[in-house]
Order: C-alpha cells, then structure tokens, then sequence
C-alpha cells in the first residue's frame, strides 16, 4: 500500500519531505486531510478551466511589454452564510477580466466554494461568474489570535511557489480601487527583478505593548494597512525567511497580530527600497499620505476605503477614474536602514544571509537603545 497522498498537502508543499526536515518538526494541520465534499469538488472541477485561464491571461500580460501583476487578497473568518459580494465588486470594476487571488484558510474552504452556488448538483449556469476569477490559495492556520501574520506569510509562499513568473505581486485589502492602467504604468517604470516593496501609508514607528520604539527617521516604515506590493525579486529576497515561519514568528515576538504589521517588521528587517504609494482615501481629494507639496488626485494609484458609506463606491471611482489625467508617475522612496543599527543585525547580519530565523527583541527598537 504505497501512497503519497501527503504530497498534495499545503505542508509538504511549503517543507517538503519530511526526512529532509533539519531543524524542527512541522505539525500538519487536521483539515489538510479532510476530504473535500462532494458539492465543493464539483464546484472546483466546473471551475478549473475558467480560473486556469484568468491566470494565463495576467502572465501573457508581461509578454506584451506591461508588467504582469498577481493580485490578492482574504477573506474574513466565516461561516456558511459567506458570500463573494465584496471581491466581486473589484472583479467587475477594475480588474478587468484578471483573476483575484484569494487566501483561504483551509477550516474554511468548503464555506467559500459552497458561497458560489445555492443548488445542491452545481451546474455552470448556477454558479457564480465570480468564482471563476477568483483562484484559492489554501494555507493552514489555527493559531487562535496569530491567524492574521499566518495568513499573510502563507499566501505569500504559496503565490510565489504556484506561480513564481509574476513581475509583481500585490496583496491588498478588498476595499481598494485600483486604476489598473495607471498602476500598470507606475510599475512599468521599476525593475521587477530588483527588490522593491510599494508601501500604501505613513512611514511610523513600531507599536508592541508597553515599548515606546524610536521614532528616529530610520526606524520607521509604513505598516501598510491597505496594500503590499512585491517586485518578484523582493518576494525572491523573502522567501527563504518566510519558508522559515519569520513573518508569523517575529509578528508574534512584537505582539503584532494584525497580518500588515508583520509585513512592516519583516520588509524594515530587510532594508528594502521602498516607495509610498499615492493613494486617495474615501474620496479623490483626500490622500493617504501626509506631502509636503500639494496633492495631485490624478497621481492616485487607486482609492482606498471605497464602500460608499462615507466616500466613493467602487462604481463612483470607476466613473471619476475613467475621466481623470494620467500625468507624470509619482514615486516617493523611503529607504532606510535603521535594523543595522540592531544588536541582532550585528550579531548575525543582512536576514537574507541567514541560515535559520531569528527574532528581533522588542528592546532593540526602544528609545534607550537609540
């Protein structure tokens, strides 16, 4: 009885054998072996072709001299009444017929896929258009509170290990409007070879409870709460940590348990050359980002927020975008330095040369130490 079922597995994916473990034991997760229901593996089969070809089209993208971009997001933790309402707004403004990679936690894929129909023999007219653009990349994470840097460190993994060809990969919020030609352009004017992170935000200090960290120019980074973008050669930078769990271990040595804030620890770890995107909030007049000249709404990149509530829908945007100037791109760098100032950069140097992770104490980054 010879079977290699395990294979199949987010943690044979990530790890590999298991007798080629070296230094700790990886713990599968119970839903990894749970298999799938019969109603959700006829969803995923109706899907297959559909969802295979919104993702050949985003690379056959970067053959046409525009850089070609993977674009993703999660979901919330839910139950059975979850619908794709929210994603499919973006999918049926501006991403134009590109697929939206979505992070799903393996506890609740069957939710997710059970989300695109209502009848119980799924055929290809019952289910949602939507789910066709929406390729799952399923991680497992049950660590209570630490869900969130798990997830974010997960998809990034299992995005670059699925498709590792992407020019860029951005991760971000579903309520973000991006202007996709002009974003396109914006990034069409950097080297995605090179290490390059966009930031959405303010550069600010880190916050773990009860530590008050420098607020020194070079110990701060934007936490990105809307947006992440990668050149393939930062996530290449990366990887090698995140194989090694340093976003989900050194989110929880700062207590940082919102996904982005792991995201700052780690991209300031690695001294990477950064820019800050120039985002509009709720509505075109409003920026994201605190400038000391003028802001220009038509050097947006997209608009953050817009649910209509207080500011824009996404319908609103796509009507005032399609209207607005493309001028001159607007590039922002913050590139700092500030982790070789750490006892832990002197001790073991660049995290990209490391062998093993190891976590940066909170007390590196407090005011005493400076």
């Amino acid at each position: 009885h010879n079977v290699t079922g395990f294979h199949k597995t987010p943690t044979y994916k990530k790890y590999g054998d298991p007798s080629t473990w070296k230094t700790k034991w990886h713990t599968m997760a119970q839903p990894e072996c749970t298999p799938p229901s019969d109603k959700r593996q006829a969803i995923v089969d109706q899907l297959g072709a559909d969802t295979d070809g919104a993702i050949e089209q985003s690379l056959r993208t970067g053959n046409e001299g525009i850089p070609s971009i993977a674009f993703m997001t999660w979901t919330p933790h839910f139950g059975e009444s979850y619908n794709h309402d929210d994603i499919g707004q973006s999918i049926d403004t501006w991403l134009d017929g590109l697929p939206f990679f979505v992070v799903i936690n393996s506890f609740f894929r069957d939710y997710f896929y059970l989300g695109c129909t209502t009848e119980e023999e799924p055929k290809p007219s019952s289910i949602d258009p939507h789910c066709s653009k929406m390729p799952v990349l399923e991680v497992s994470c049950n660590d209570g509170g630490w869900v969130d840097p798990c997830e974010a460190q997960e998809g990034l993994i299992q995005i670059y290990l699925q498709h590792p060809t992407f020019d860029w990969y951005v991760f971000m919020a579903k309520d973000i409007y991006l202007r996709l030609d002009y974003f396109r352009g914006y990034l069409a004017g950097l080297d995605p070879i090179q290490p390059i992170a966009v930031m959405a935000g303010n550069p600010e200090r880190f916050r773990p409870p009860q530590f008050e960290c420098s607020q020194e120019h070079e110990f701060l980074y934007p936490k990105a709460n809307h947006l992440a973008v990668y050149s393939r050669g930062a996530l290449e930078k990366l990887m090698p940590g995140l194989r090694r769990n340093s976003m989900y271990s050194q989110a929880r040595a700062f207590s940082a348990q919102r996904g982005f804030q792991g995201i700052q620890l780690l991209n300031w770890m690695y001294s990477l050359p950064t820019l800050l995107a120039p985002l509009a909030v709720l509505n075109p007049q409003k920026t994201l980002l605190n400038l000391e000249e003028e802001w220009n709404p038509a050097q947006a990149l997209g608009m953050t927020s817009p649910r209509g509530a207080r500011g824009f829908t996404f319908n609103e945007c796509q009507e005032y975008y399609a209207n607005a100037s493309k001028p001159t791109y607007k590039y922002i760098w913050h590139n700092v330095t500030g982790f070789h100032k750490t006892t832990l950069y002197q001790k073991y140097g660049d995290p990209s040369t490391w062998e093993e992770w190891y976590d940066m104490n909170v007390t590196d980054c407090v005011e005493q130490n400076m």
